[in-house]
């Protein structure tokens, strides 16, 4: 995963929800300064956040277990194309701590959370979440 790689799939996502009709997307993976770019390029609007989980990745070798600041490039006026939020994972990569900690960190800034919260059951009855 690259930011090149990012900022080209959103383009091309962003074309997608073009022709669909779509103006509003959110979105919590990674390097959301690339997707912040693409989307105001794109004329669309965003709500972007960096995610937070628990549980180890694919593409990393330690999980992040705190909530992050929304980035600089995504801090915006409510007015603005793009927004910022926080956004831990989902019910079942993170842990009460760390939801409580994305909860203030988001009425810090004056922003609602986003997170995954009604997935498949499989996940949700998934055993992912730390026990630390």
């Amino acid at each position: 995963m690259s930011p090149e790689l990012v900022r080209i799939g959103t383009r091309l996502a962003a074309l997608e929800m073009l022709q669909s009709g779509t103006t509003l997307h959110t979105d919590m993976y990674y390097f959301e300064e690339e997707v912040a770019r693409a989307t105001k390029e794109a004329g669309l609007r965003g709500v972007l956040a960096r995610r937070s989980s628990v549980s180890p990745w694919p593409m990393r070798r330690r999980p992040r277990r705190a909530s992050r600041a929304p980035s600089a490039s995504c801090r915006h006026s409510r007015r603005s194309l793009v927004v910022a939020t926080v956004a831990p994972h989902s019910m079942y990569t993170v842990d009460a701590g760390t939801l409580r900690a994305a909860r203030d960190l988001a009425r810090a800034y004056g922003v609602a959370p986003a997170t995954h919260l009604a997935e498949t059951a499989t996940k949700s009855r998934s055993r992912w979440r730390s026990t630390a």
